[in-house]
């Protein structure tokens, strides 16, 4: 089905150059006295936000401060009903903070609060509710992606607030832009940026999954992790083949490939899709999933992946990706772009001289980027993660094996739930004891452990022996050694790895102590994937470069650690001998 046209109420268009302008002003301000004077009589949304801000404008527009001549107003210039209805509300609930509001701020300001982005929102009021514009840095590097040409069609799929679309539309010569999206929240306050811009934008509320739209261009930015069904247990992807690669994938995850499958069918023969996803859509080890993204990369659409930075995105430090999709690619050009910001406090940004830095890999080969042939990457088993495809490139370690190659064994914790362990604890000293990170301090292992009454059989395999490397799989990074068990039994948690080097080959204390160094740390955080919070898988662990010096050498490294650590050890004694000393001298004053 094509895509449809809208005629919208002819109201103070504006040129892309005073919207652009309108873009560049500062309008938290703004924001702040608006949404408290809304919050004096209600819980506001972002929707009722944008209308008041839109019936303050208005009012300013009109000589008496008549309620009914505000009302016959957004009869007349809006077609919408959903629009209608929510204008309705708000100016029958806040007519006074209308008139206040307008008085207060100018008619740019009130412009400039409706189509600029809502950042503002999404880091305080947004958080609970999700909606917010696709990050400027973001929306920039996906737009240049998509080489939007001029008489071309352009989709913002799951458009939200339209903040990519508006983006776009100011920054190209498209014949039409339309978006897509189910929040009725956040097509209310599309459909109010739209009134702006005539007929070039058309925002249609509904599913963005089983909408049946196309253009030449397709922008999705859908939500990540859903876990629900959106409305969609009915929806199949076209092909055959897809639909049981989709059946096959567990539940929980479908939603993700739905979001991804659909938007690609929006995309007309010839045309380009840029997708803005989470990093662990690209490696998941689930068959139906790693199926998914075999499918993709042979029917030559993906065209490159880019690793985002952390922290752009609002209320929130997920690491994500872009997939760019296009037809009849051989090869696909991996990036990794996660050291393009600017670290701030709590959260990133990204400069011009960043985003021209992340397309500048995109079009050139760096130690940052490289093309990759779909034979390599189906030696890797598909695995889409633009870092895995870096290592040979970025990591460089003289004389470096890989720590997969020294191991006499490797195991992860058992994952133990909460009450299970509660039942098994207990205060009586017996053979059986468990190990959690909070137990490995200074590189060495805390005593005594907790005590359990038992440890399964079934566990055996998770228990730790005299000699075993620990590491955790997560950031903060802590390493030990395991000392003299003296028989007995312990149970390392979940969240950590244990193993057995050869000795013959390859000191543990050597091993802990680079993987403590600032090398070290350096190729635990360069394969650590992951959303919120990364982690070492495994097999990543597996691929960190160990310098092999002469065994010799390796030696008398750990002796000078070991020495160092004995008289840290024994310091810290005599401070406790101390400040013992120091109270009972207290005491003795009175």
């Amino acid at each position: 089905m094509a895509l449809e046209t809208s005629s919208q109420a002819p109201f103070m268009l504006l040129s892309k150059e005073e919207l652009l302008a309108l873009k560049d002003m500062p309008n938290k301000d703004v924001a702040r006295d608006g949404m408290n004077l809304l919050r004096a009589k209600f819980v506001p949304d972002l929707a009722d936000f944008v209308s008041f801000a839109l019936l303050a404008y208005w009012k300013k527009s009109v000589p008496d401060d008549n309620k009914e001549t505000l009302k016959n107003l957004t009869e007349w210039l809006v077609e919408d009903d959903s629009v209608k209805i929510k204008l309705r509300n708000v100016l029958g609930n806040c007519f006074r903070e209308i008139i206040a509001f307008a008085d207060e701020w100018s008619s740019k300001e009130l412009l400039a609060v409706i189509v600029n982005d809502f950042s503002w929102y999404a880091k305080n009021d947004g958080k609970r509710s999700g909606l917010s514009d696709t990050p400027k840095p973001f929306a920039y590097i996906a737009r240049e992606l998509l080489c939007i040409g001029a008489g071309e069609t352009v989709l913002d799929y799951c458009s939200g607030t339209a903040g990519f679309i508006l983006d776009a539309y100011l920054h190209t010569e498209a014949a039409k832009y339309y978006g897509t999206e189910i929040s009725t929240e956040a097509a209310i306050v599309s459909k109010i940026r739209a009134l702006f811009l005539g007929d070039a934008l058309f925002i249609r509320q509904g599913n963005s999954v089983t909408a049946e739209l196309n253009a030449d261009k397709v922008f999705a930015d859908p939500p990540f992790g859903m876990k629900d069904d959106y409305g969609i247990e009915k929806w199949r992807p076209q092909d055959t083949g897809l639909a049981l690669v989709y059946e096959s994938i567990p539940r929980t995850r479908r939603m993700d490939w739905a979001f991804v499958l659909s938007a690609l069918t929006r995309q007309k023969d010839g045309g380009r899709t840029v997708i803005l996803t989470y990093d662990s859509l690209l490696f998941r080890a689930s068959k139906g999933e790693q199926e998914m993204r075999r499918r993709l990369v042979k029917s030559g659409r993906l065209e490159a992946v880019i690793a985002l930075p952390q922290g752009i995105l609002p209320a929130t430090n997920i690491l994500c990706d872009l997939l760019v999709f296009s037809h009849g690619n051989t090869s696909v050009k991996m990036v990794d772009a996660r050291d393009c910001r600017v670290k701030e406090r709590f959260t990133s940004e990204m400069t011009q001289e960043n985003l021209d830095e992340v397309l500048r890999r995109v079009s050139e080969v760096t130690d940052y980027s490289r093309t990759v042939s779909h034979e390599e990457i189906a030696e890797r088993e598909y695995g889409l993660s633009p870092v895995d495809y870096m290592a040979s490139a970025r990591i460089k370690v003289e004389n470096g094996v890989p720590l997969g190659n020294l191991l006499i064994s490797l195991e992860r914790g058992q994952l133990v739930p909460a009450a299970k362990l509660e039942a098994l604890s207990t205060k009586e000293e017996t053979e059986f004891q468990y190990l959690m990170l909070k137990d490995v301090e200074d590189d060495a292992i805390r005593t005594p452990l907790p005590y359990l009454t038992d440890i399964p059989e079934a566990w055996d395999k998770y228990c730790v022996t005299t000699g075993s490397l620990v590491i955790s799989r997560s950031a903060p990074i802590k390493v030990a050694i395991i000392p003299d068990l003296k028989g007995k039994k312990v149970l390392a948690n979940g969240n950590m790895y244990f193993m057995k080097l050869d000795e013959n080959r390859v000191n543990s204390i050597y091993v802990l102590c680079y993987l403590k160094s600032r090398e070290g740390i350096k190729q635990i955080e360069f394969l650590s994937k992951g959303c919120s919070i990364t982690t070492l898988s495994i097999k990543d662990l597996q691929k960190i470069l160990i310098p092999m010096l002469p065994i010799e050498e390796q030696a008398e490294l750990a002796e000078k650690y070991t020495s160092l650590r004995r008289h840290i050890a024994s310091l810290k004694r005599q401070e406790r001998e101390l400040e013992g000393k120091i109270a009972s001298l207290i005491e003795e004053v009175h």
